[in-house]
């Protein structure tokens, strides 16, 4: 089982289905399917990595959303989530799926925010999330398995808290980053070099983003 998890700076569109289901848009005016917990803001998280917040720092917490950090607007006749980015933070599935196909488009915002005013844009879809929320590194997202948004790197992995995989991949000659390639052999990626594991973020295969419309 899963819960689907969106972080980050960006517009989604998105559906899903298992493999006895149609497709179940999992979008619509109220956000009704979804939880959304909040975390720090972007000029807050460093402090609280490096521990030298104020005692009194807490998390937003879940499903207080004041700011509208993740909001419903319409385009063209179709719901779609538009995500500020401005507190660090996810939104997740309120039902679980299995055995399941997701499909989903995106395109960049204009705002960034601190920490990240000079770094590429971010997000990301994290699969089969579960535990609570905050447990990762960024004090904002369950365990679970991200394939990122990322400006330039559209579907590189990275492992969240404690989850594992194993991952078709390879170090490509000069590089020191791994990378997915269908034909190399079975690589465990995890975080803290869990069970053996090589690393924890593999990188895709390949580049397939086109700036500045939408991406599916």
């Amino acid at each position: 089982f899963l819960k689907l998890v969106c972080l980050g700076s960006a517009c989604l569109t998105g559906s899903a289905h298992s493999a006895e289901a149609e497709w179940t848009n999992l979008l619509d005016k109220n956000f009704a399917q979804w939880d959304v917990y909040l975390s720090y803001r972007g000029d807050e998280i460093m402090s609280v990595i490096q521990k030298t917040a104020p005692k009194d720092l807490k998390p937003v917490g879940l499903n207080k959303d004041a700011t509208g950090v993740f909001s419903m607007i319409e385009q063209e006749g179709e719901p779609v989530l538009k995500i500020t980015g401005e507190i660090y933070g996810a939104a997740a599935t309120k039902q679980e799926f299995a055995n399941f196909h997701f499909k989903a488009k995106f395109k960049w915002g204009e705002k960034k925010w601190e920490p990240r005013l000079t770094e590429l844009k971010d997000s990301g879809i994290l699969y089969f999330s579960v535990g609570d929320f905050g447990v990762d590194y960024w004090h904002s997202w369950m365990e679970s398995q991200e394939l990122q948004i990322i400006e330039g790197g559209i579907g590189d992995y990275w492992t969240i808290a404690g989850a594992q995989i194993d991952i078709s991949a390879r170090k490509p000659k000069g590089s020191d980053l791994y990378e997915y390639s269908p034909d190399a052999p079975l690589l465990h990626f995890a975080a803290n070099s869990a069970n053996n594991a090589v690393a924890n973020h593999c990188r895709r295969g390949e580049d397939r983003e086109i700036p500045n419309a939408w991406n599916e």
